[in-house]
């Protein structure tokens, strides 16, 4: 039986209540090896089943992230972990990377991550693992790797390509480039204002 969650439905529309977590459950200050020494190497832990047998409630949760993880990384921590709570009480999660945050989505050229090399702070793996039968061992280590694994559970990343172009990151606003991850798909102005109206929560980060 899953744990209480700090993500019901009543709360996950509630920004308060993921600026709290963020305050018990986020180490703004980094604390893991840095972008400069991460690895290329893309390690996915295995999908709970509390995850996976968890049922579908028919909502969807679009989070709007558009904070650069290398200047505040605090927003991006409380993204991915509302992103994890939303999928373990069922909801259809998107995660749409805009303005500064489509950096983090930056592959360098020798394949490390732009932003996402920074460890996932233990203390986070713990609350985690005190709120939902994981323990923190199973969890990713670094940002990167729980990135894809919130994608191999089912969690859509998008991003808009628009900015992406604008930044020299790729060059068409809806061809993702080798630059980019992988795991991404860009959006058109008009894709995201129908994916933002078809959301039954929407967060901003």
């Amino acid at each position: 039986m899953r744990k209480n969650s700090p993500f019901s439905s009543a709360l996950i529309n509630s920004v308060a209540i993921a600026t709290l977590f963020l305050l018990t459950a986020c180490n703004s200050g980094g604390g893991g090896s840095s972008a400069d020494k991460a690895s290329t190497k893309i390690t996915i832990p295995l999908i709970p089943d509390f995850i996976s047998n968890a049922p579908k409630n028919g909502k969807k949760l679009l989070i709007h992230y558009e904070t650069s993880f290398e200047h505040d990384d605090s927003p991006g921590c409380v993204a991915f972990n509302v992103a994890f709570g939303g999928l373990a009480e069922g909801y259809d999660v998107e995660m749409f990377y805009d303005a500064a945050g489509v950096y983090d989505l930056k592959v360098e050229s020798d394949g490390r991550p732009h932003s996402y090399g920074y460890e996932v702070p233990s203390k986070l793996k713990k609350i985690m693992s005190e709120l939902y039968p994981i323990k923190p061992e199973n969890m990713p280590k670094a940002y990167r790797d729980y990135l894809y694994w919130l994608n191999e559970m089912g969690v859509k990343i998008t991003y808009n390509g628009f900015m992406a172009n604008l930044v020299d990151l790729q060059d068409s606003p809806l061809k993702r480039s080798p630059s980019i991850e992988k795991i991404t798909t860009p959006l058109s102005l008009k894709e995201f204002l129908n994916r933002r109206q078809q959301a039954d929560s929407y967060l901003v980060y």
